[in-house]
């Protein structure tokens, strides 16, 4: 099975669903395009819900020295991690800002990147403090979903679960002209697919047990961390 579809098969893969029972002439492409968009956001979720790294992307830049605020990638939705390259030529994990941390850390006396803090501002990635000098930087993140609006765009299915996608559209069709028996069967099989995807999405990598890391206490600029394999 293809891993994508595009925006014009998805369209007819409703009608192909609906038109038998349907006696609305009315649901016009522009309606399906609107329909199918809200399903696949909501498919989307599922899946980065279950395992973030469905789609995961790098944005890597290098910083600037003095500046702590650089613009997210256009299509960024949530942050996975960052990564940066310290001095010694390896990338460590940056930690991720607590607003309630906010007066914790020295204005000096810090080496930037050793001890590095990031935060999501409004359309920015910010760092504490700034760095002092250019650093390469590696923000893992998930994008949002890509809204379909040509009939050549396409989503990521996965294995077929754009089905799901399908039957979410079928189902507003039926709701909109009051088929509540077509409705109800498609949201009966909505559930269903929701529940096996929900289970089998999250085995995405089941060749090793995922490991546990647990970080406890800080002292001053030093991170002092115990991992629990």
């Amino acid at each position: 099975m293809a891993r994508t579809r595009t925006l014009v098969l998805l369209r007819g893969d409703v009608r192909a669903r609906v038109d038998a029972m349907s006696t609305d002439a009315f649901v016009t492409d522009s309606d399906l395009t609107e329909w199918l968009n809200q399903e696949w956001a909501e498919l989307y979720d599922i899946l980065i819900g279950g395992v973030d790294t469905y789609y995961l992307k790098v944005d890597a830049f290098n910083t600037t020295a003095g500046t702590s605020s650089y613009d997210l990638p256009s299509d960024y939705y949530k942050t996975r991690g960052v990564d940066v390259k310290t001095t010694t030529g390896y990338f460590r994990n940056a930690h991720r800002f607590n607003f309630e941390q906010r007066n914790d850390y020295p204005i000096t006396g810090w080496s930037w990147p050793d001890s590095i803090q990031y935060d999501i501002r409004a359309s920015k990635l910010t760092f504490m403090p700034s760095p002092a000098g250019t650093y390469a930087v590696q923000h893992q993140y998930i994008p949002s979903a890509v809204r379909m609006s040509a009939d050549s765009d396409t989503i990521d299915g996965v294995n077929g679960w754009e089905l799901y996608v399908v039957a979410g559209a079928a189902m507003k069709w039926a709701l909109k002209e009051d088929n509540t028996e077509l409705a109800s069967m498609l949201a009966n099989e909505k559930a269903a697919l929701r529940a096996r995807i929900t289970s089998v999405s999250r085995d995405r990598d089941s060749g090793e047990a995922p490991k546990v890391r647990v970080v406890r206490g800080r002292q001053s600029n030093n991170v002092r961390w115990r991992t629990r394999w």
